[in-house]
């Protein structure tokens, strides 16, 4: 796998039964020929408010091109209507709108039986992404770039699944798991994983950084071998200096 940073694709054909793309290059605007079998275009997405005529009802959209809303989910143009989901700021994934539904259900039940307003409690940074490929990858937090725009004292480490046992066994080991730790306290501030079942190893975590866990807490924990979790006790240990299996 190769990746190619800073370029972007100007266009492309098909040449001999193959996809040929041409990208330049944002810093040296060199221009390079890559053919492949197969081209996969992954360009983002982006809401589409085109047939609401919000207009109409004086609702203006941000500078993220999004309904700009309060804590209670109140639309600010118009308070008594209600927006969730991809129309709104934050990740556009369907757990983010699931958990903005259940909070806006339960804000609606205040309201109606106890005449009171509850403010929604979600934590945009806690909203786990993955990407399902092979391997996969998963994030929840903060990565390193955000550390550094924070100014956060932090530490990055790692472990490499060609360690774990289990990948060995399957001769599939491709990836890592990364942790992002306060250095005075161990505090999990987020991690990324590329791997075997990234999807799923990366709850624990999303756990831990809810709750201001650390990593010395996180490699306490027991995982039956062998078996793809233990990456993330072998992860926890170089935090604090003491490597198991490297």
């Amino acid at each position: 796998m190769k990746f190619v940073f800073n370029t972007s694709v100007i266009g492309g054909n098909i040449e001999n039964n193959q996809a040929a793309l041409f990208a330049k290059n944002k810093k040296t605007n060199e221009i390079k020929k890559t053919t492949s079998e197969i081209v996969l275009i992954c360009i983002g997405r982006k809401a589409n408010f085109d047939n609401l005529n919000l207009h109409l009802l004086n609702i203006e959209l941000n500078k993220n091109k999004k309904i700009p809303v309060d804590e209670y989910f109140n639309v600010i143009a118009q308070p008594t209507i209600k927006a969730i989901g991809d129309a709104i700021d934050g990740p556009m994934l369907a757990h983010k709108a699931e958990e903005e539904g259940y909070l806006l259900a339960n804000i609606l039940f205040d309201e109606l039986k106890n005449n009171k307003k509850k403010k929604a409690h979600i934590n945009y940074d806690l909203v786990p992404s993955v990407i399902y490929t092979h391997p996969e990858v998963a994030t929840v937090g903060y990565n390193e770039a955000k550390c550094k725009e924070l100014n956060m004292n932090f530490k990055s480490v790692s472990f490499p699944f060609a360690a774990n046992s289990r990948s060995r066994t399957i001769d599939d080991y491709d990836g890592l798991i990364k942790l992002i730790v306060e250095k005075d306290t161990n505090r999990i501030l987020g991690s990324q994983i590329i791997g075997n079942n990234a999807s799923d190893l990366i709850l624990p975590l999303s756990i831990y950084v809810a709750n201001n866990g650390s990593s010395k807490s996180l490699s306490k924990i027991i995982y039956a071998p062998p078996t793809f979790s233990e990456v993330i006790k072998e992860g926890a240990f170089p935090s604090f200096g003491k490597p198991l299996h490297l």
